[in-house]
C-alpha cells in the first residue's frame, strides 16, 4: 500500500492537510470563484463576498477578491514547489 503524502496549507486561521492532487482542485476553484460575476465591478477588494469552495465538501470560505488573489498564488506557488521535488 502505498502512502500519498499530503501538504499542509495555512491561510489566515484555517490548515489544510492536502494531496497534490487536491491541491490542484483548490487552484481549480479559485480559477472558476475569480470568473464569478459578483465583484467585477467592486472597487472595495476587501469585503468578503465571494464564497470559495475548498476540498473539504462541508467547507467554503467567505474571502475577499485579494485573498482569493493570494490563496490562489500561495496554492499555486505550492503546487510548483511539490511538483518539483518528485
Amino acid at each position: 500500500m502505498r502512502i500519498t503524502p499530503k501538504i499542509q496549507l495555512v491561510f489566515r486561521d484555517i490548515g489544510f492537510l492536502l494531496t497534490l492532487n487536491e491541491l490542484k482542485d483548490f487552484s481549480d476553484s479559485c480559477a472558476t470563484t475569480k470568473m464569478s460575476p459578483g465583484c467585477n465591478q467592486c472597487t472595495n477588494c476587501n469585503c468578503r463576498s465571494l464564497l470559495l469552495r475548498t476540498p473539504s465538501d462541508k467547507i467554503d470560505l467567505a474571502i475577499s477578491k485579494k485573498e482569493l488573489d493570494q490563496i490562489h498564488e500561495l496554492i499555486n506557488e505550492t503546487i510548483f514547489r511539490v511538483e518539483i521535488q518528485v
